[in-house]
């Protein structure tokens, strides 16, 4: 028989496959619409599946928290208060000469900066000779570090500084190391000053703080005692001034009296004229007393200092009520604030009746005001009827106004009075400051001193070290949420069917101890023996030569066979899933277009073991149900196949499909006799074989299988991968139907999903999907939840 004859094509037929058929997964009906928001068996399972990670970045987050506490000193932290009081000196005040003012924000936050500045620091640098203290001085430090710091001397020796500093260079050091270890804050929005500092040492600390605090008070006693010295000179020197002054205008008097006494004497209305001029002076005294009151409460309205600036001959019994309350009301604010400065709650409701206590003395003043302005009217009115009076009275007595001697004598005495009354209030000025500098009073007072703390502000070990693991928790899970995320490998079947849009058949494992993996969970009394025999051929039957190549695949790789050797293993059931689909296709097919040879791809993206594999035992699968089948090893760059069942094959589908060829088909072909299946290498695997190019002219390639579908009832392609041959899409006229085969943990959705829409390759061509290397338990694991 003429073999070449035999495998003459006759024209390919394309299969047109029905634009109805639909194989994509159907919901279930009564399944729910939609997944649950948050699946918490799968998050469990996703941090089973990188529980290494996880436990990795935990130790390592321990490992630094243990490493970065050995290099923490122990700082200790001692803490005093100070209040501030609401007092100035005021030596020109009536009343005292030290009063009471608000403390402004702004005012307090000064005081604040003055704590903490260099100048004060200084102060206190020399009170405790700190420049000198090595304890101090020195750089705070743990074993860790210094074994650190020897080494890095023992290795770079030139990186240690020797360099001594002098004394002034000390001083500004220890200057600018109290400074930025000293913490000034405010409770709230009270007057009390919190003072922190932070030491090696808890005795240092508190030692420190203490130190900082009486320095501080002590330069604003020594203020205020300058202050009142300053204003005590002055006084005295304006106390010596008038006394002279007025000694002098007291004897021009006299001088002026002593020569008037005789006109005086002689006039008959001297009692009248002396009644008139005291009343004149009582009325110009009176309106310029009401007058200095109207000018003090317009002052004080517009300060805006309130009840705390009102000096008391101005009080009124019902303003002095109320500037007691609000004394009281200061005093319990500030109670609160140094006990309990937490509660803000309590601190507002005596801040507000602090304001209503200010707000009635505001309108209290007011109506002082107002009725000051009243009796400064009648005050002026009597002053003007006093020198009418008088001025009647003079000219009744027959004294004339331009007498000069009269009018120096009353320009003197008005004088006179006036110095008489400036040296009474300096003199009792005088007295109160020269009091007020003798006695020690402060505007700043210590509330609280610091005591040595008992423990160290720096964390134990043991809550870092919890801390450290909850971080390292927190950072490995959020590590895995985000391979997770960005993992774009297939691991799910729902991701193998979304990137191929067609359904999912199966798993293969990757292990020969998965294959048995339902047989061995099931009763073994019930588990048919399995082995497979040697089938006898009718000769008569073959449409081509009997091959020259004998095959026994029992013998090559477990994988090869293992459709057939293990029926009840998941593997098997996947094969026997993809030809129930594949079954299905064909049916539609030949339904359609009459009877045809069953012609299945099995293709990927990438290079894939796991391809050849199911395309072989889907073969065998095939052959032992008895059609004549042929499984044809199209991967021009694997070769699995070939090297697998042919690995001394002389010729193959490369020889075969090129014309004025010599091959013949029986030296072309292998068979095995177990399964009855036909074999059809790639090509030649002798070292040096050489192609010619129009092997790969995938016309004669499709003409070939063509040619063997009038002699084959199944064939088995398997093709190349679609990234690096257009094979596959060549195919697609001659081929039933594709299975895509993907590599659990290598192939990648975007790959896939890119490659098959590039290949023009989906449903229903492409019926089926399968996983090739993971097992059905593991894949669960990777499964949402349902």
């Amino acid at each position: 028989m003429d073999e070449k004859r035999a495998l003459t094509p006759r024209p390919a037929r394309r299969l047109n496959l029905p634009a109805q058929m639909n194989f994509e997964p159907a919901t279930p009906a009564g399944a729910p619409a939609q997944a649950p928001l948050f699946d918490f068996k799968s998050v469990w399972r996703m941090f089973r599946r990188r529980i290494l990670l996880i436990l990795f970045v935990t130790a390592l987050c321990a490992g630094a928290t243990v490493f970065l506490h050995s290099l923490i000193p122990n700082a200790y932290s001692a803490n005093t208060r100070i209040l501030l009081d609401e007092q100035s000196v005021n030596p020109f005040d009536g009343d005292e000469v030290f009063a009471e003012i608000g403390l402004s924000n702004p005012a307090v936050e000064s005081q604040m900066l003055v704590m903490r500045s260099p100048f004060l620091l200084s102060q206190v640098v020399e009170r405790l000779d700190l420049s000198n203290d090595e304890e101090f001085m020195a750089v705070p430090t743990t074993p860790m570090r210094d074994r650190l710091a020897q080494w890095r001397a023992d290795f770079l020796p030139g990186s240690v500084s020797t360099y001594e500093k002098t004394d002034p260079e000390r001083f500004q050091h220890a200057v600018e190391t109290l400074r930025s270890n000293l913490d000034v804050s405010r409770n709230a929005r009270t007057l009390v000053i919190q003072l922190r500092f932070t030491a090696t040492s808890p005795e240092l600390a508190a030692d420190i703080v203490n130190a900082v605090a009486e320095t501080y008070v002590e330069s604003r006693l020594g203020v205020r005692q300058d202050t009142a010295l300053r204003a005590a000179e002055w006084f005295d020197e304006r106390i010596a001034e008038l006394n002279l002054r007025a000694i002098e205008v007291e004897q021009q008097i006299q001088r002026l009296s002593n020569g008037e006494v005789e006109a005086l004497e002689t006039s008959q209305s001297v009692e009248s004229l002396q009644n008139a001029r005291q009343e004149l002076q009582n009325a110009m005294s009176n309106r310029a007393q009401i007058q200095t009151d109207v000018l003090r409460l317009r002052t004080i309205i517009a300060n805006g200092r309130g009840l705390r600036s009102v000096p008391s001959n101005l009080m009124s019994d019902d303003m002095r009520s109320l500037a007691e309350e609000a004394d009281i009301l200061r005093d319990q604010l500030a109670q609160i604030a140094d006990e309990t400065p937490e509660d803000t709650a309590q601190i507002t409701e005596v801040t507000a009746q602090l304001d209503a206590l200010e707000a009635s003395g505001a309108d209290l003043l007011a109506v002082m005001l107002a009725e000051a302005e009243e009796r400064i009217v009648a005050a002026e009115a009597a002053e003007f009827e006093a020198q009418t009076r008088f001025a009647s009275v003079r000219e009744a007595g027959g004294i004339g106004i331009t007498n000069r001697n009269e009018v120096e004598l009353r320009s003197l005495e008005g004088e006179a009075r006036v110095y008489r009354q400036l040296y009474e209030s300096y003199l009792e000025s005088y007295l109160r400051t020269v009091q007020q500098q003798s006695f020690p009073s402060t505007e700043a007072t210590i509330i609280q001193t610091a005591v040595e703390p008992d423990n160290a502000d720096t964390p134990g070990l043991t809550r870092l070290l919890v801390l450290g693991i909850l971080v390292g928790l927190t950072l490995g899970a959020s590590g895995a949420f985000i391979l997770e995320a960005s993992d774009g490998r297939i691991r799910t079947a729902g991701q193998l069917s979304r990137a191929a849009r067609a359904p999912f058949l199966g798993a293969l494992p990757e292990r020969w101890d998965d294959l048995s993996e339902a047989a061995a969970r099931a009763d073994q009394s019930k588990v048919p023996v399995i082995q497979v025999v040697k089938r006898i051929r009718e000769t008569r039957q073959e449409t081509i030569a009997l091959p020259e190549n004998l095959v026994s695949l029992i013998h090559k790789s477990p994988q090869m066979y293992a459709a057939i050797s293990h029926p009840l293993s998941a593997f098997s059931e996947t094969i026997r899933r993809v030809n129930v689909e594949a079954d299905n296709l064909h049916a539609s097919i030949e339904r359609d277009h009459g009877p045809a040879t069953k012609i299945i791809g099995f293709i990927s993206d990438q290079k894939s073991k796991g391809r050849s594999i199911a395309a072989v035992n889907y073969a065998e699968m095939l052959s032992v149900g008895g059609g004549l089948t042929l499984l044809i090893d199209l991967d021009w760059t694997g070769l699995h196949l070939t090297e697998s069942i042919a690995p001394a094959a002389q010729w193959g589908a490369a020889e075969l499909a090129m014309r004025n060829s010599a091959t013949r088909s029986e030296q072309a072909f292998w068979y095995d006799e177990r399964t009855s299946m036909y074999f059809l290498p790639n090509r030649s695997t002798a070292k040096g074989a050489a192609l010619d190019p129009q092997a790969f002219d995938q016309t004669k390639l499709k003409e070939l299988i063509a040619a063997l579908s009038m002699k084959f009832e199944n064939i088995v392609i398997d093709l190349s991968p679609m990234a690096i041959s257009s094979d596959p899409a060549a195919m697609s006229d001659v081929v039933s139907g594709f299975v895509a085969v993907a590599d659990w943990g290598h192939t990648r959705s975007a790959s896939l999903s890119a490659e098959l829409r590039r290949a023009a390759i989906h449903s229903p061509k492409l019926f089926g999907t399968v996983i090739n290397g993971v097992s059905m338990k593991k894949l669960a694991d990777y499964e949402a939840a349902g």
